[in-house]
């Protein structure tokens, strides 16, 4: 796949390298195993963290127990590191294998032995990553040579302002000596300290802001001490870039009373957040500490919170509960382990926001770690991948069946999955199919009338990078999962608060007109089931809506698209009275998945009845992996279950000539295997006929088709969606 873009202005081209966010930071979990073992620095598609020839950083803390927080680096070379918590000298490992003992291409090595490589890799333990490669308006490294008088002119290539800056003497025990863009060139701040960011002392960067090229430093510890002549020192430099196309935003908000919010104009992958006013605070002693919180959710828990959700009778967001809405946050200058004791500040579509609700108790708002009102706060934010589109399909789609593996992800995916479809095929009454989305930590019904089963937070159900856990997958089951990682114009997911108007604009980051919508509402008293929207679903989709649990054509009895379509940057819903508010109701929580069509990955589409045998190109180079399939206007009264989604892939088995595994999505039924429905086709797949028609060699199979898949009856229309 090309990665350049032309740019053509009046008679002359300029080719342009498109750069994206996935080869210059990446972050995730890994599992300890006190062996050894190398860290992929790509999360599963065509892009990786190269630093075996380019430079960067490599940022560790562990998750599941106290560790210090350890800063290796290309620039000083494998297995020495400083710690991000302490004012220590550099320190190289006794035992070449204890550390980051390589920097890969695409990962990293950590070696085995020796008392610091328990902090790394301690067996059974879970840590947290940051790598970041060097790279204009993104992140550089530099090094100099301390002096004995006077200030210091230090060269950088960040080619624009920084918004952060982490100097530390690697020679010399010193405290990190820290600029940030918003605090001023009057200010400085001790990343391993509580402090606050203090001022009064000029010299610290000789009263002179940093520039696109350079920063100054004066006589003052931490930077360039008088007594430290000829001591290295190493500067990590975080750019701030406010452009379309930025990677990082360095900035500060000031602490409110519920619900601060901090736009972007981009979701947030990654977060540092610190209190730059002072040290301790309302609730916690460790208030001044710097808190990050990532988008991955490993077994522990972990990540940017879920929404807050907590129902009282009437389904509303209210009440006391302080667990509902908590996110696991990472003291980045603590040797503490991960902790979730307060609500947390969730990721949204163009920012990032406290959850601070005023029906929360006052001792589990979001406190003044990260919104204490009246203090100013400084962050770092690094934005979500991946920014390009997909160049396989095995980066976009992966399924899993069978018990649970011992050790995490439980279900592999290869990737880091953001959508989870599963279910237990023997699980009786339990065999229903949930979705999950990262973002919101909990599962929901996907395929029926009642509501999410868990109107508060498990904690079993976690995203890893490289793929999927949840504690509703049961040994001695066939666990199924289908994992589905979002990539531009190919899927989506997220949630939003619904505000009781007859219309509320959503954002979502699809960046195309999304051709199919779920919705679906974890609220109890709403029992929406998933509201479907297809683009395909004609006439006037736009108006056309279907629930996934009932077997009903779609209908347009209300209006809950408010009667627009969705295009690339929002859709739009609508309260309704009479039909439990629709899926705008004030205050109710709703999650979303959308689809589109790209070209060789997935198609959405629709096709008409024929009765007989008939071939559904999707404009795939292979067969289709999965495929989602419902019959959504028909007059047949022959099926009860004529309107469900039937679901089919290749982990399950699509069988030609034969009959396939497939299952009813909107019951509780066995999987199917008495049947023949679907056959495998070279750029997607075939429907077989109800009226005998067979593939050659298929004698024998059954072809009575009870759901309709290919009813001849000139209103028996389907929409479907597969990935190759």
């Amino acid at each position: 796949m090309s990665r350049l873009t032309r740019a053509i202005t009046g008679r002359q081209s300029l080719t342009v390298a498109t750069e994206f966010i996935e080869d210059y930071f990446c972050s995730g979990t890994y599992q300890g195993n006190s062996t050894g073992q190398t860290i992929s620095t790509s999360n599963g598609d065509s892009h990786a963290v190269d630093l075996q020839n380019n430079e960067g950083m490599i940022w560790i803390k562990g998750r599941s127990y106290g560790t210090h927080s350890y800063i290796y680096s290309t620039v000083r070379g494998v297995n020495k590191y400083l710690k991000a918590n302490g004012n220590e000298i550099e320190t190289t490992n006794a035992n070449g294998a204890q550390g980051v003992s390589a920097f890969g291409t695409t990962g990293f090595t950590i070696g085995s032995g020796g008392a610091t490589f328990s902090d790394i890799n301690n067996n059974g333990d879970t840590f947290d990553y940051w790598v970041f490669r060097s790279k204009p308006r993104f992140f550089d490294i530099v090094t100099y040579t301390g002096i004995t008088s006077g200030s210091k002119t230090v060269s950088h290539n960040l080619q624009c302002e920084p918004g952060y800056i982490m100097i530390k003497n690697v020679d010399t025990n010193r405290n990190w000596a820290c600029f940030h863009r918003s605090r001023g060139n009057g200010t400085w701040q001790e990343f391993n300290t509580v402090n606050g960011f203090s001022s009064g002392t000029g010299s610290m960067w000789n009263t002179t802001t940093p520039t696109s090229t350079e920063f100054q430093v004066g006589q003052f510890s931490g930077n360039n001490a008088n007594g430290d002549n000829g001591d290295t020192y190493i500067a990590f430099l975080f750019a701030h870039d406010e452009s379309p196309n930025s990677f990082i935003n360095c900035g500060q908000y000031s602490g409110g009373t519920d619900g601060t919010k901090v736009t972007l104009g981009w979701e947030p992958k990654f977060l540092m957040v610190k209190n730059a006013t002072g040290s301790g605070g309302q609730y916690d002693a460790d208030d001044g500490r710097w808190f990050s919180f990532n988008d991955q959710r490993p077994t522990g828990g972990g990540g940017f919170a879920p929404p807050y959700i907590h129902h009282n009778s009437q389904g509303i967001m209210s009440g006391t509960s302080g667990s509902n809405g908590s996110a696991n946050y990472v003291k980045m200058n603590d040797s503490d382990s991960t902790n979730s004791n307060r609500v947390g500040i969730q990721a949204m579509p163009d920012g990032f926001q406290m959850v601070n609700y005023s029906g929360i108790a006052t001792a589990n708002k979001t406190h003044s770690t990260w919104n204490n009102s009246g203090d100013d706060f400084t962050y770092i934010a690094i934005r979500q991948t991946p920014m390009d589109t997909p160049s396989t399909n095995t980066e976009v789609y992966a399924g899993f069946l069978g018990d649970q593996r011992s050790d995490n992800p439980r279900a592999p995916a290869g990737f880091a999955p953001d959508i989870a479809i599963m279910n237990n095929a023997n699980a009786g009454s339990s065999n229903r199919y949930f979705s999950l989305s990262r973002r919101i930590d909990r599962k929901a019904h996907i395929a029926n009338w009642d509501a999410d089963v868990e109107l508060s937070p498990s904690g079993n159900h976690n995203f890893f990078s490289t793929g999927f856990y949840s504690g509703f997958l049961l040994n001695g089951y066939l666990n199924y999962v289908n994992m589905i990682r979002e990539f531009p114009k190919v899927a989506h997911s997220g949630y939003y608060i619904g505000d009781g108007t007859a219309l509320q604009h959503i954002p979502h980051n699809l960046g195309v007109e999304p051709e199919m919508i779920w919705v679906n509402t974890y609220e109890s008293s709403d029992h929406t089931g998933v509201l479907i929207y297809c683009k395909h679903a004609t006439p006037n989709p736009e108006t056309r809506y279907g629930y996934s649990w009932s077997n009903s054509e779609f209908g347009t009895a209300y209006s809950p698209w408010a009667d627009l379509y969705p295009n690339k940057n929002t859709f739009s819903v609508k309260q309704e009275s009479g039909n439990a508010g629709g899926i705008n109701r004030d205050g109710a929580i709703y999650q979303y998945t959308m689809f589109a069509t790209f070209p060789n990955i997935s198609k959405v589409g629709s096709y008409s009845g024929s009765a007989s045998l008939q071939n559904i190109d999707c404009g795939f180079s292979s067969s289709a992996r999965f495929v989602m399939i419902r019959n959504y206007l028909n007059d047949a009264s022959s099926a009860a279950d004529k309107g469900s989604w039937l679901l089919f892939d290749t982990t399950r088995g699509i069988s030609n000539y034969g009959n396939d595994t497939y299952d009813n999505m909107s019951a509780t039924d066995s999987i199917q295997t008495s049947q023949s429905v679907i056959d495998t086709y070279n750029s997607g797949f075939a429907i077989v006929g109800n009226d005998g028609s067979i593939r050659t060699s298929e004698t024998g199979s059954s072809h009575n088709i009870t759901n309709d898949m290919n009813d001849g009856d000139s209103d028996s229309k389907y929409i479907f969606l597969a990935f190759r």
